[in-house]
């Protein structure tokens, strides 16, 4: 399974992630399963699909299909076998891990064969350790489990005065900080896209 973490991304700029679009290339299958259950509000995610079908044809995907909670367990299970990436975009991180075990989608994560792609609270999620820094929505730093994709933590939408929370959380951990349009593809290796920053033993360096 080759894992892609996106440090973040707005869709609705009109522009491509050139990681999507690698992510899209590298995949056997070209098709998308598109994971949207970082909010509970079901009117705001169709309003949005629309938007990602057609950012995903634009990266190179010759389909891209959304987890519907009416179908039942056998086809979502056949969309994770069938699919060349399943991907976890960006929103409410708490929302999205809650509901990827309470829709016992994290199994089907650890299970797939394909690629699987996380944008920014997507990408915390797939961690083993899902860290969450203060924004307008978090107001403590909060370690969640996640679905453990890869024993390593990031911190999308990095910027340096993250660095106070991250410094000391890196005891025991790895974490990397990623800024937006930054990325780290991981394959058993990890290989950085754009700056990305390492905190490991209370201390921060350049990972590439």
């Amino acid at each position: 399974m080759k894992v892609y973490l996106l440090g973040g991304f707005d869709y609705r700029s009109g522009a491509v992630s050139p990681v999507d679009r690698r992510c899209v290339a590298d995949a056997v299958r070209k098709s998308v399963y598109v994971l949207d259950v970082t909010s509970n509000d079901r009117a705001k995610i169709e309003a949005y699909r629309p938007m990602l079908e057609e950012y995903f044809l634009n990266v190179g995907a010759t389909t891209a299909a959304f987890l519907s909670l009416s179908k039942g367990r056998e086809e979502i299970e056949q969309r994770f076998e069938h699919s060349g990436i399943i991907y976890v975009p960006g929103g409410d991180t708490r929302v999205l891990i809650e509901n990827l075990e309470t829709l016992h989608l994290a199994a089907l994560l650890k299970r797939a064969s394909c690629s699987v792609a996380g944008n920014s609270a997507g990408a915390i999620a797939l961690c083993t350790d899902a860290i969450l820094t203060i924004d307008d929505d978090v107001k403590a730093t909060t370690v969640l489990p996640g679905v453990g994709l890869v024993d390593f933590s990031v911190d999308p939408h990095y910027g340096s005065s993250h660095d106070e929370e991250l410094l000391p959380l890196s005891r025991g951990r790895v974490i990397y900080g990623l800024p937006e349009q930054s990325a780290i593809i991981y394959d058993g290796s990890v290989e950085c896209v754009g700056p990305v920053w390492r905190f490991a033993d209370g201390k921060k360096a350049r990972a590439n």
